[in-house]
């Protein structure tokens, strides 16, 4: 939530700020600019302040900021809580670095429906009034309303270096009795570092190099190179590079992982390798989202809002192996990743100790520790999730952000994650296995990012509403957070790679959600259909958006049964389209009887031609 206020001559010598928003207001921030709530209309935003060449922004005094607006007048935004302005500066950095080399050109004013940004908890306390004359602000000396306003001196970022690539490591210690040496113990480790997520399937070849180690004559060099070789030199030639629409498209439709075989010869040994192919980013072979649920149960609820809102949570394995604390952390990230991703490389740290406490300076970790020191120390985490007794504490400083305090409709918010935990339970229950259990928290994150950016489709008004409104905590939240920043960043590079035209995944989306669609509606989606889809590269990307978990085609097929001829038609072309490519072929065999029949008895009233 955010009061406004405008920089305006009331007296021509001693200009001031002068509210502009009686009451606090939700904020959207996104890559183009900032929109404020409608006072009429809370559905709606309008446009405040947009890109532009000479936009600037200063810090006046803590959560009060100015920024130089396109028409030169600066416009002073108060936020309810430092974890807002630091999301509004982030949002402005970023706007800023992109109209640095192009200007932008003013955008239309808009608006549209969308979740709000803001904190409902901290609404209730409203924040305090603009700065108060007596104080020296950075606008000095301010311009009077309509003359020229000084430039705000923001410093510009050197150049930063190119990134190196995030390599996985796996590391091994091993600890035998020795009596004749000093403590009666002799330790042997060795690491494995590489590019490839799929490092940790090498950890029999990495026991049997540290084990090595252990005898007679052995050097630690001669054993690093041999296995260093050894690994190198498996042949992965043939291994294919799938895109990320055929990622999606292989583990929706097979529902299980694809492998490449590969051999490694190491110490006079063959070892086989079943190499993963489809994995998503931040995804590590071997980890179980179902052992971390097991573990917690309906507490991983709490988890998640947890992980979602960005909040600290720290995974306490005491008298557990730091294997065994590794795997719980890189479960939770799997909670989100995919829709988001970056998590593995910005937030976790699988395993760290007393002696390594920097990533508490990082927003929204997730580690892993052994230390029972960790669990007194309540102002270093948000979340504590205990692996030894499978208890989840909530630190005191955040219960309220944690359990959604401020929300309009909380019971709502129980009502929807009682929901999903009742999903994950029987999908656990009936063994459909981690691709089953990860496809339900897929969808509901998903679902999620997709209100946040006002992309969601419902059945039925009453529906939206509803679910935006016993959501909105969370997404207030969720949109606070750096990583939806990062999440609309991957999103534009997706689109900007995209084969197909961007209003297809809404298209489907509409569909899915059995919006009552009128006839033209559904012959201009159907035709944006036919027209994208000519390669086996767009069919792929199109296929993606249709997974086996969210019925396949039968959201597209529907449309078979129209009481309106054309759409039918429609309809059967775009499934003899399908059918005409190869990976569409056996999509179009494993249809529903219902549907299949359908389109058959169509295609077949069709002329040959394929239009």
């Amino acid at each position: 939530m955010a009061f406004v206020y405008e920089y305006v001559a009331t007296n021509p010598d001693e200009p001031e700020w002068v509210l502009a928003t009686p009451e606090a207001r939700y904020l959207q921030l996104d890559s183009f600019g900032i929109s404020l709530e409608n006072e009429s209309d809370p559905s709606t935003f309008d446009l405040l302040i947009y890109a532009h060449s000479n936009l600037e922004y200063r810090q006046v005094e803590p959560q009060f900021t100015a920024v130089l607006s396109h028409t030169g007048v600066p416009i002073g935004i108060r936020l309810d809580s430092p974890e807002s302005e630091t999301a509004l500066h982030r949002v402005l950095d970023t706007i800023i670095q992109r109209t640095a080399a192009a200007p932008s050109s003013p955008p239309r004013s808009r608006s549209h429906s969308s979740s709000q940004l803001g904190s409902p908890a901290a609404a209730a306390s409203s924040v305090g009034g603009p700065p108060s004359p007596a104080q020296p602000t950075p606008l000095s000396p301010p311009a009077p309303h309509g003359a020229p306003v000084p430039a705000l001196s923001v410093s510009a970022a050197a150049p930063s270096a190119p990134k190196p690539a995030f390599l996985y490591c796996l590391n091994l210690c091993i600890n035998q009795r020795d009596a004749t040496v000093r403590r009666g113990a002799s330790v042997k480790a060795m690491a494995l570092c590489s590019r490839h997520p799929w490092i940790s399937l090498f950890k029999v070849l990495l026991l049997m190099a540290v084990q090595k180690l252990f005898a007679a004559g052995t050097s630690v060099e001669e054993v690093a190179a041999e296995l260093y070789t050894a690994l190198n030199m498996a042949d992965l030639r043939a291994m294919p590079v799938y895109s990320a629409a055929e990622k999606a498209l292989l583990r929706s439709s097979r529902r299980k992982m694809e492998h490449f075989p590969a051999q490694v010869y190491f110490s006079g040994n063959k070892m086989n390798f079943r190499l993963p192919l489809t994995l998503y980013p931040d995804e590590i072979p071997e980890t179980s989202v179902i052992n971390l649920i097991r573990k917690f149960n309906s507490q991983i609820m709490l988890i998640y809002h947890a992980l979602i809102t960005e909040r600290r949570v720290l995974f306490l394995g005491f008298e557990c192996s730091a294997n065994e604390v590794c795997e719980y952390v890189l479960a939770a990230v799997q909670f989100l990743c995919p829709p988001l991703s970056g998590i593995l490389q910005k937030r976790a740290y699988p395993y760290t100790n007393l002696t390594y406490l920097k990533f508490l300076e990082v927003p929204g970790y997730i580690a892993g520790v052994t230390n029972p020191m960790f669990e007194e120390h309540t102002e270093w985490w948000d979340l504590l999730c205990d692996i030894t007794t499978g208890k989840v504490t909530v630190s005191d400083r955040s219960i309220a952000a944690l359990t959604a305090t401020g929300a309009s409709m909380p019971d709502k918010l129980n009502s929807l994650d009682a929901d999903l935990w009742n999903q994950i339970q029987s999908s656990v229950a009936s063994h459909f296995g981690e691709e089953g259990v990860r496809a339900i928290l897929l969808d509901y994150s998903e679902q999620l990012t997709l209100m946040a950016t006002d992309q969601a489709e419902f059945a039925d008004e009453q529906t939206r509403k509803e679910e935006l409104e016993a959501n909105r905590s969370r997404i207030v939240l969720f949109k606070l957070s750096g990583q939806y920043q990062d999440f609309l960043k991957d999103e534009e590079a997706r689109r900007a790679v995209s084969t197909l035209d961007p209003t297809i995944p809404r298209y489907i989306r509409r569909l899915r959600a059995r919006t009552r669609l009128k006839d033209d509606e559904l012959m201009n989606a159907f035709g944006t259909f036919l027209k994208n889809i000519r390669t086996e590269e767009q069919l792929n990307e199109f296929l993606s958006y249709l997974p086996e978990s969210k019925g396949g085609l039968y959201p597209v097929g529907v449309a078979l049964f129209s009481n309106s001829q054309p759409v039918r038609h429609a309809a059967a072309l775009l499934f003899r389209r399908i059918d005409k490519i190869q990976t569409g072929s056996g999509f179009i065999n494993n249809l529903n009887l219902f549907l299949k029949l359908a389109y058959e008895r169509i295609d077949s009233q069709l002329p040959a031609m394929d239009s």
